[in-house]
């Protein structure tokens, strides 16, 4: 016997996976010129209230880079995250929680490169609820201390599709 369930229907099997693609594309960006920041407008409530693992994947278009910076991607779920992001030696205190979602890897294409990370790419980032912040902003930052908007060697960040794929916590799959 086969069930329907309808949009609104929030009977959960925790073997489900939810996954929302995010062009740069169809988002709006801070700068029209670079895809380094921009927001989507989300409904998150169309996912079970629970805990998840969350697994990245990203393709970028063709930029003009030189390796120099290693290019992250921060995103703001509205919900604490087990990411954390150590402070300096001299600090004693306790990490804060992290945007951070993973890092992106350059792959060389002749005289131009583009930035991807596969699905294994990273570790899965787990947060503790559906995300809450319903203007979703993905920002692609450098490793600077502070970090800093994400350029190429020339030009802008080229647009990109990226993935993300919400597993339940304690889910089979």
């Amino acid at each position: 016997m086969m069930f329907n369930r309808n949009q609104n229907d929030m009977s959960v099997d925790k073997d489900d996976i939810y996954t929302f693609v995010f062009s740069s594309l169809s988002g709006n960006k801070t700068n029209a010129l670079t895809a380094n920041e921009v927001s989507w407008s989300v409904d998150w409530s169309v996912i079970p209230d629970q805990k998840y693992k969350i697994h990245m994947s990203y393709m970028g278009e063709v930029n003009n880079l030189d390796g120099s910076k290693v290019a992250s991607v921060y995103g703001n779920f509205g919900t604490p995250t087990n990411v954390y992001f150590p402070l300096d030696s001299t600090t004693r205190a306790a990490a804060p929680s992290s945007q951070f979602i993973g890092f992106l890897e350059m792959y060389l294409l002749g005289a131009s490169a583009f930035l991807h990370a596969e699905d294994g790419t990273n570790s899965p980032i787990q947060i503790n609820g559906r995300p809450r912040d319903d203007t979703f902003t993905i920002r692609v930052l450098d490793n600077a201390q502070p970090a800093a908007l994400f350029t190429p060697a020339v030009g802008n960040l080229g647009d990109y599709v990226l993935t993300l794929k919400f597993i339940p916590v304690g889910s089979r799959v």
